[in-house]
């Protein structure tokens, strides 16, 4: 039985047979934050969790074991802890609904900023996907 407050997720952004790297990426289909490395992100309020992370084509691209939270951007989040995950994924929309986030695409960037403006991060397209930058840009 999957513990309360686990699901299975599903978003765009990566492929079943991939090799596992330290990339973060932006997505805005990606209905959770979920993390390949909790221990890099610093992940608090750890507890065991149990659901399907599920990729195009409705492939499972990893299974997710533990749930918490973590600050991204100065903001605390909810994330998922999904260690086969070849990338850590960025929900978009986790973002943008309540914590004053603005993100805008061009074909070959996205750039991160405060709702008065600051730029705060940006992600570079890489093999058609918005990979983040680890450095911050101004201080949140």
């Amino acid at each position: 039985m999957t513990p309360r407050g686990c699901f299975t997720t599903i978003f765009c952004g990566l492929g079943q047979g991939e090799s596992i790297s330290n990339d973060k990426l932006l997505d805005t289909g990606a209905t959770a934050t979920m993390l390949n490395q909790a221990s890099k992100w610093l992940l608090n309020a750890v507890e065991p969790c149990d659901g399907d992370v599920i990729g195009a084509g409705g492939v499972i691209v990893g299974s997710i074991i533990a749930k918490g939270t973590m600050t991204y951007l100065g903001r605390d989040i909810e994330a998922y802890y999904a260690p086969k995950l070849p990338k850590s994924v960025i929900s978009v929309s986790q973002l943008t609904q309540g914590h004053g986030l603005v993100f805008t695409f061009t074909s070959d960037s996205c750039i991160v900023k405060t709702a008065n403006g600051v730029k705060v991060s940006e992600a570079t397209m890489k093999d058609g996907l918005y990979i983040v930058e680890d450095k911050l840009f101004a201080p949140i």
